[in-house]
């Protein structure tokens, strides 16, 4: 009568260990399973264990230029940023002559489910300052009070509502990348914008640069993908209270949705080159245990 009260007792020392197994937010992320998308190419006995995997390409109708084909999960998953996650992915290039550069992040939403971009929440250093004229709606100019570093800097946008404690961020209330900032005179700056203003703001609104782009964290994987399979990984805990961290959330973050993408600005595959992932997953883990220190 032992044996059963044994085994009992090995199967109750086992429950913990299934418990401590993470559990992927993602339905689809693994090619295998049958909550795989139609809209996702999957390539049989092309996967890491044997099984199928995920492909985007070079669409046959390409010809030349910059080339971004990306598949987004589903899943908008609900986040607490007092918790800690894993992101972790696997990609390949299908072909080793022909290599696929990739992309692979999130996209990160507040809790309105506004997505966050870089410039919501990345600003510039210095350089706060506020508007001397009234914007009009479908304005062109900006006229605020002068300051250096507007001049000093390249890629800027401006940000209105600043304030000095950054509570202001996420700010949604950002300008696309501004053409030019001019001196008027030595009290005031003039800041042509790239788009025509989509709503007014009075006088002594205060404002500040931010850095333009409109790009979500998408450089867990930025780089040309070997033809080996290559896992990779971040790990996303806590809330940054301003720019865009690769180990935390960006502020205002409660939901994310994984992407990963085939092309890079700057690393343009060519036509018939394969990006091949699978095992995608985002999980909620135990948190990380600080490094000991002597």
């Amino acid at each position: 009568m032992r044996f059963p009260l044994l085994a009992a007792c090995l199967f109750s020392a086992f429950l913990p260990s299934l418990a401590a197994q993470p559990v992927n937010l993602l339905k689809a992320g693994d090619a295998e399973t049958d909550a795989g998308l139609a809209k996702f190419i999957r390539k049989p006995g092309e996967g890491r264990n044997g099984g199928a995997a995920y492909e985007l390409s070079v669409p046959e109708s390409y010809t030349t230029g910059r080339i971004a084909e990306r598949v987004v999960f589903p899943e908008r998953i609900a986040i607490d940023p007092a918790k800690t996650y894993r992101l972790e992915g696997w990609l390949r290039s299908a072909d080793g002559e022909n290599l696929a550069s990739a992309y692979f992040g999130v996209i990160m939403y507040d809790a309105n489910q506004r997505a966050i971009a870089i410039r919501n929440v990345a600003p510039l250093k210095d350089t706060e300052s506020e508007l001397l004229e009234a914007v009009p709606e479908g304005a062109t100019e900006v006229v605020v009070a002068r300051s250096e570093r507007w001049l000093s800097l390249t890629h800027r946008a401006i940000a209105f509502g600043a304030q000095s404690d950054l509570s202001d961020l996420p700010n949604f209330n950002v300008t696309p990348k501004l053409k030019e900032v001019v001196a008027r005179d030595d009290k005031a700056l003039v800041a042509t914008l790239s788009q025509p203003m989509e709503r007014a703001y009075p006088a002594g609104t205060k404002v500040r640069l931010h850095t333009p782009w409109p790009a979500h964290l998408y450089w867990i994987a930025n780089e040309w993908v070997p033809l080996e399979w290559k896992r990779y990984e971040t790990v996303l805990t806590g809330e940054a209270p301003s720019g865009t961290p690769k180990d935390a959330f960006w502020k205002g973050t409660r939901y994310v949705q994984v992407f990963v993408q085939l092309g890079n600005w700057n690393r343009i595959p060519k036509k018939g080159a394969r990006l091949l992932f699978d095992d995608i997953s985002f999980t909620e883990i135990a948190p990380v245990a600080p490094a000991a220190t002597e």
